[in-house]
């Protein structure tokens, strides 16, 4: 079982796969496994890519509401200090 405990060990050594002994279904089996490495490695990076993307958005969505937020207090705290020094609410 060398081809098993390649997979998901790698190859130890020379031995466990002998130049002579692959046929060309190993060497399909082969090009088809690293070609799907190839694949999974690129969906790798496109997800990183959108995790990057939507954390941005994330920050700037949340950045807005707490700007907003803010402002908002920043405006109740100025209407505030106005009902002190009048005595009275403004409207």
């Amino acid at each position: 079982k060398p081809l098993a405990r390649a997979i998901t060990q790698g190859p130890s050594t020379e031995a466990d796969f002998p130049v002579g002994a692959m046929s060309d279904g190993n060497e399909l089996s082969r090009r088809e496994l690293e070609r799907q490495i190839q694949e999974l490695r690129r969906d790798k990076v496109r997800l990183d890519d959108s995790i990057r993307r939507m954390e941005a958005t994330q920050k700037r969505i949340f950045g807005e509401e707490e700007r907003q937020k803010l402002m908002a207090m920043h405006e109740k705290k100025e209407n505030g200090d106005k009902e002190d020094e009048d005595g009275e609410k403004e409207d």
